[in-house]
């Protein structure tokens, strides 16, 4: 859903190294590797604690709730959320929530 966008100046350019060099293809065999499915699935938790009042006096482990299925149209690009499609809106919170788990907040 967090798109990857590389640097002008890191960008790859097939047939030449770092240095633009030629360079042999890596491709030893054009087959897939694997096939992934044409819609991925990626369950979402949460912790537990996160789902109580702040203040709460229930001790509360280290438990992660399962919240739903977030499904991706590999062809389409098509986000859902328990087989509803998320609006732009919904789709931009998901991808800022993404976002911030992936550097760990």
């Amino acid at each position: 859903m967090v798109r990857h966008r590389p640097a002008a100046d890191v960008a790859y350019k097939p047939g030449v190294d770092v240095r633009g060099r030629p360079v042999k293809s890596a491709n030893l065999d054009g087959d897939k590797q694997i096939d992934l499915p044409a819609v991925i699935a990626i369950p979402l938790h949460v912790p537990l604690g996160n789902l109580l009042k702040k203040g709460s006096s229930t001790p509360v482990d280290a438990s992660e709730v399962g919240v739903g299925v977030v499904t991706v149209d590999r062809k389409t690009g098509e986000v859902m959320y328990e087989g509803k499609s998320l609006g732009n809106a919904e789709t931009q919170q998901m991808v800022a929530a993404c976002r911030k788990l992936l550097r760990g907040k």
